[in-house]
């Protein structure tokens, strides 16, 4: 296997892995005696993007699920994204465009963290501070409910009501649910929270709400809200995991508000998915990626990655990392029944000085 030290898109990402490899470190002929088995990993993946199913895979209540988050790029009828959903959302920005003061994203796991790094990479420094002119007239954004900490809480609603009293009147907020069930604890106790409180000051908030959940009144407790208050409701579409919802409603959203081009983001995502489903072995990134890892792990017991961010809009994309390792790579069990405790250590050091070899620099 001819290996360059380096592959990705010839107009931007490259993952630069010569560090990994060599003496006392993963070895071409242990990558080439891996093949057969990479080959196979590419060929299962086409499948799951193209039949939707994965082997053995099940929803958290443990029902078989669909696998659709390797759809979520292409804009077709069916997939978890079209022309029709995005418009929706390029709608909806357009909509708060210089009318809405404030939005507050309530999630967790994924669906806060994947927000969050949109927020960081697409944003101006001291966003919240900066005068809405230099906004864009697109609104100061917030967080709330990836933890059931009410100081954290009691300090956003003082913060958002000293900001009302100095502006001299109601701020138009927007609070943004997000639980794909619907009856996630940790949102839904700090939606309610917040949204009482505003309600029951009038002369400091404007409040409206956009949910985004699971479109099933039976199940989902935010949805027969939205429906009974006629707030609106995006969906997060069946067969997307949290931790991947990022380039469908719960991620987009925050690009249509903040004015960030959903459609390029797409389009990257897309010649990426492109690129690791059409080739193989050494020129595909995510699968040399993985293979490193997995060997580097099997060969030599470095078994722990750590990942660090350069700058701090890539501080939150460290934290969002370690979870999709963990929720993807964790496993209890193998995928045959037996016990394996599987899984792979993980540290985010947001102020690293050094690179190593575990972070494939």
């Amino acid at each position: 296997m001819k290996l360059s030290g380096s592959v990705g898109l010839e107009g931007g990402f490259r993952f630069r892995y010569g560090n990994l490899i060599g003496e006392g470190k993963v070895t071409g002929e242990s990558l080439q005696l891996l093949r057969p088995a990479m080959d196979k990993a590419v060929r299962a993946v086409r499948a799951i993007r193209k039949e939707g199913f994965s082997k053995a895979h099940l929803s958290k209540d443990g029902t078989p699920e669909h696998v659709y988050f390797p759809r979520q790029a292409y804009l077709e009828e069916g997939n978890p994204n079209d022309m029709a959903s995005v418009r929706s959302l390029e709608e909806l920005g357009a909509q708060w465009k210089d009318t809405v003061d404030a939005a507050v994203f309530i999630g967790i796991g994924g669906s806060y963290l994947g927000d969050k790094v949109i927020f960081d990479l697409a944003t101006k420094p001291y966003w919240n501070q900066l005068p809405k002119k230099e906004r864009n007239g697109y609104p100061q954004i917030y967080f709330a409910g990836n933890n059931v900490d009410g100081t954290a809480l009691q300090g956003l609603m003082r913060h958002l009501s000293l900001q009302a009293q100095h502006v001299g009147h109601p701020l138009q907020v927007q609070l943004v649910p997000v639980s794909k069930s619907g009856t996630t604890m940790e949102p839904l106790t700090s939606f309610a929270a917040l949204f009482t409180y505003m309600k029951a000051h009038p002369e400091w908030f404007a409040v409206d709400v956009t949910t985004v959940t699971g479109l099933d009144e039976k199940e989902s407790l935010l949805y027969r809200l939205a429906l009974k208050n006629n707030w609106p409701a995006f969906s997060i579409p069946e067969g997307i995991g949290g931790r991947f919802c990022i380039l469908s409603n719960p991620g987009l959203l925050m690009c249509a508000v903040l004015g960030y081009d959903i459609r390029a983001l797409l389009e990257g995502a897309r010649e990426m998915s492109e690129l690791c489903l059409t080739t193989e072995g050494e020129e595909n990134p995510a699968l040399l990626n993985a293979s490193l890892k997995y060997l580097a792990a099997k060969d030599l017991g470095a078994d722990i990655e750590v990942l660090m961010g350069y700058g701090d809009t890539l501080q939150c994309l460290g934290a969002w990392y370690v979870q999709l390792l963990a929720e993807s790579l964790g496993k209890r069990l193998d995928r045959n029944g037996k016990t394996a405790f599987y899984g792979r250590g993980s540290w985010y050091n947001r102020y690293a000085l050094h690179d190593t070899a575990a972070s494939g620099r």
